[in-house]
């Protein structure tokens, strides 16, 4: 059974998002100090922007050309 459109999409959205998010997190708390909430929470929503254009670009591309080859599982 060939994945929709759709489910390309998401999966490939919702793994890119999750791996990019978390590795600006981890990068970025290298490099700001944590008593100062207001460089923690820009860093995080630098982070989720960042992560969120780069995945629904990715996904995007994903749903259309099929970048990403995810294995199907037999039910």
């Amino acid at each position: 059974m060939e994945m929709t459109k759709g489910q390309k999409f998401k999966v490939a959205f919702l793994s890119l998002t999750a791996g990019i998010f978390a590795f600006i997190m981890v990068k970025g708390l290298f490099e700001v100090d944590l008593s100062d909430s207001a460089q923690v929470t820009k860093l995080a929503l630098k982070g989720l922007v960042t992560a969120v254009v780069v995945g629904a670009l990715l996904g995007a591309m994903n749903m259309y050309m099929g970048i990403f080859p995810f294995k199907q599982r037999n039910k």
